[in-house]
């Protein structure tokens, strides 16, 4: 089944915990599939016994961040489609790597988002969590 591609980027307001989405933005975003198993996980290729990264493949994420009384928060995410990383790096619990956004290289990192479905159909999960390439704003 063909999944309707919503216009890239595509922004969604945050709230503490998951991001507050209804089904139908959900499987716009990441397909039926996701929305019926609750995760979708970056495709990774590696080299070697070692497994040396090679490409990293997930949804690229930039968050708009705000000054909050304590610290700074993310007040929304804008989607950008999949894209594959290049020239990652482990860090320990994640890969520092370039993305490609808009004709122009950017850093980023990897992590996972959270959703919460406001209208899940029945024996679907409320929450929905997908890998994602956190792109840096410069």
């Amino acid at each position: 089944m063909n999944k309707p591609k919503p216009p890239f980027p595509f922004t969604l307001p945050n709230s503490p915990g998951a991001i507050p989405v209804t089904r139908a933005i959900l499987v716009s975003i990441v397909g039926e599939a996701v929305a019926k198993s609750g995760e979708e996980r970056g495709d990774f290729e590696t080299f070697g016994p070692w497994g040396i990264p090679l490409r990293y493949t997930a949804h690229a994420v930039s968050a708009v961040w705000a000054d909050g009384p304590v610290s700074r928060s993310v007040t929304r995410y804008t989607f950008h489609g999949k894209r594959t990383a290049h020239g990652p790096k482990s860090e320990g619990y994640h890969l520092e790597c370039r993305v490609s956004i808009g004709g122009k290289k950017r850093s980023g990192f990897t992590s996972s988002v959270m959703f919460e479905v406001s209208d899940p159909l029945p024996g679907e999960p409320k929450l929905v969590q997908i890998a994602v390439i956190h792109v840096r704003a410069k």
